[in-house]
């Protein structure tokens, strides 16, 4: 199979869906382009879209859906997912689990009264996302390979860089109203995160973020 020639990555300018790609095209020195677009003009893109929704992943002129295949085919290219089957299964299930607890809070993004959007996420946090949380860091301890700092030991993932991200978004505020001790107490995920967090091109990445905002 060819190696593509151009990789364009379209998204908001915010990390949620897309960040994880673009975190991997940059670890994996994947040169790509870091499209970031308005509300207004992804109204307008929206038709053409394959699924209406964004990201969109333009590979040589053709556009591809759905975050987590964009996260595999980046991560795939990146060197951070697995050939291994079993390997892969292992960081598939975080991927998907965590996609799960973000899902969860979305529909409190389309809430515009902000007295109902917290009370919403206040209600979604105690009845899901908690015991959700509490189950990825059961999964992440059991499972977690013993020697090295990553869930595959000394290689980091994809699984990794959920993990990080994830923990990320909580402790930041982003989601407010969610408690931004969500994750403390969860010592094998943020062991990880934390490791990920040292790693030399995911700080070099936030730093463009952070320069870029």
């Amino acid at each position: 199979m060819a190696v593509p020639q151009t990789i364009k990555l379209t998204y908001f300018n915010l990390a949620g869906r897309a960040e994880i790609a673009r975190l991997a095209f940059h670890i994996g020195d994947i040169a790509f382009e870091d499209e970031r677009i308005s509300r207004g003009a992804f109204a307008a893109l929206k038709p053409s879209l394959p699924f209406g929704q964004l990201p969109i992943l333009t590979v040589d002129g053709k556009a591809f859906a759905q975050s987590s295949a964009i996260a595999r085919f980046a991560g795939a290219r990146s060197g951070l997912y697995p050939t291994d089957p079993i390997a892969a299964l292992q960081v598939d299930e975080i991927l998907e689990h965590a996609k799960d607890i973000f899902d969860v809070l979305v529909p409190t993004l389309r809430e515009p009264d902000k007295a109902k959007r917290l009370a919403m996420r206040q209600e979604l946090t105690e009845r899901k996302v908690q015991p959700m949380c509490a189950a990825l860091e059961a999964r992440v301890a059991s499972t977690k390979a013993p020697i090295g700092d990553f869930v595959l030991g000394h290689a980091l993932s994809l699984a990794d860089l959920e993990l990080y991200l994830t923990r990320d978004l909580f402790t930041s505020g982003w989601f407010e109203g969610v408690p931004t001790t969500l994750c403390d107490d969860h010592a094998a995920w943020s062991e990880i995160a934390a490791a990920v967090a040292k790693h030399p091109k995911v700080q070099s990445w936030q730093q463009r973020a952070t320069a870029a905002q």
